[in-house]
This record gives C-alpha cells, sequence and structure tokens, in this order.
C-alpha cells in the first residue's frame, strides 16, 4: 500500500462516511468504460473554478465527451463531487492550481493538463485540438 500524503490522509479520515472517494481504482474504472473525456478538479472556494465547472460541463455537452467532476481534496465539499484522491492524477501534479482539467481518450490519459481558469470559448478550442476534433 502506498503512502498518502499526510493532508489527504487527514482530510480521509475526517470525512463522513457519505463522501465519494476518486481514487486510482476509480480512474482505470474511468478510463475503460468510457472511450474519450475530461476530468475537472475544482475548489468551492476559488470563484473561477465555481465558474469553470459551470462552463465544463457545458463544454462537454456542445463536444459530447463525458465529465467527471471531482471536488478539491483539501475542502470536501459533502456530496457535492467524489473527492480527488487519485494518486495518478496527484502525481501528474492536478492539485498545483485550481481548477485543473484533464482530458482522456482510448483508455490513456493525455499528457496534456491545463490549470487555471480560461473563457469557455478558449477551453473549448484547447479540448477541441488536444480531442482532434475538427
Amino acid at each position: 500500500m502506498k503512502i498518502l500524503p499526510l493532508i489527504l490522509l487527514f482530510f480521509l479520515t475526517s470525512q463522513s462516511k457519505a463522501q465519494a472517494l476518486f481514487t486510482d481504482d476509480s480512474l482505470k474504472k474511468l478510463l475503460t468504460r468510457s472511450p474519450q473525456g475530461m476530468i475537472f478538479l475544482w475548489s468551492p472556494l476559488m470563484p473561477l473554478s465555481v465558474l469553470g465547472r459551470a462552463e465544463v460541463l457545458e463544454i462537454s455537452q456542445e463536444l459530447g465527451f463525458d465529465v467527471l467532476i471531482l471536488v478539491d481534496p483539501h475542502f470536501p465539499a459533502g456530496d457535492l463531487n467524489p473527492l480527488m484522491v487519485s494518486e495518478k492524477l496527484l502525481s501528474l501534479g492536478i492539485l498545483n492550481h485550481y481548477p485543473a482539467l484533464v482530458l482522456y481518450k482510448n483508455q490513456s490519459l493525455l499528457p496534456w493538463m491545463i490549470q487555471g481558469y480560461e473563457d469557455k470559448e478558449n477551453l473549448k478550442k484547447l479540448i477541441s485540438e488536444q480531442m482532434e476534433i475538427k
């Protein structure tokens, strides 16, 4: 068993049993069952993160992609979204800045991640380029 960073361990032990967790096993299942999509990590304390969450949901519908919304493990938001504790995503640096967006296709994470807010049109363009949508 790998050791989670101490801060995550603290939050995991302090969470109610109702809080869903997004683990490496959850990530494997997502990549297996969904051909392509997005993973969006947001923080309820960051206004642009909250705005980005709404815009990513709209973009996912417009492009026909699945989207998984995860919440900042430093500020669990009850049952709003699963708590992000995947070591694979942590190793990519997903917690470096909020919001964060990771794309995947063909059962693999793309080596591209955007951190920080991008306006909807620019974000949609970046996603389309990375996912090779014409």
